[in-house]
């Protein structure tokens, strides 16, 4: 019987993947760990800026004197817009304290901004699509039911401030927490 040649191509291949995952390796894990430890610093910068200010804020903003809150869920509304109650959940942001509110962005665009949370209250202006505004804590205990387009949402109203500084009430549909277009706004 004729023996068999052993070839090194099979070794020499191995060889060189193992060489090539060696200096991977070598090369990803310090790069990972700089990266932990800058976002770690962040994180705690973060923290303790989080902290500091949450500690000047109660110690210059005084809780509000009463949140209302529905007797029930209402289902329709009937109340005039001058008398339509605002569930405050904690007081109004300081305009220092804007960088850290939440962010939403505009899904409709031409939405428009009112001084009250109602279709009949005056527009101050129109926000275009995308554009970042930010939730001052406030909104309405009850729900409206609106047409958008081919859909109608029943959503409440939101307090925002815009980049500008404006504030003012949106409808809460007209908002959201990323970038992206109301679902049937053509």
């Amino acid at each position: 019987m004729a023996k068999k040649k052993k070839s090194l191509l099979p070794g020499l291949e191995i060889m060189i993947i193992i060489v090539f995952f060696i200096s991977f390796m070598l090369f990803a894990i310090p790069r990972c760990n700089e990266k932990r430890l800058e976002y770690a610093s962040t994180d705690a910068a973060d923290t303790t800026a989080d902290t500091e200010q949450a500690a000047e804020d109660t110690q210059t903003t005084s809780p509000p004197d009463s949140v209302l809150l529905p007797a029930s869920p209402v289902t329709e509304v009937t109340m005039p817009a001058a008398t339509a109650p605002v569930l405050q959940t904690s007081p109004t942001l300081p305009a220092t304290a804007v960088n850290t509110a939440t962010r939403l962005y505009v899904t409709i665009d031409g939405l428009n901004i009112r001084s009250a949370p109602s279709l009949d209250s005056a527009i101050l202006n129109k926000l275009v699509l995308f554009e970042e505004v930010h939730f001052l804590n406030e909104i309405t205990p009850f729900t409206e039911q609106i047409s958008l387009g081919t859909t109608v949402a029943d959503e409440p109203w939101v307090k925002v401030k815009t980049k500008r500084g404006g504030e003012g009430w949106v409808y809460g549909a007209g908002v959201y927490y990323y970038k992206r277009k109301y679902p049937g706004m053509d």
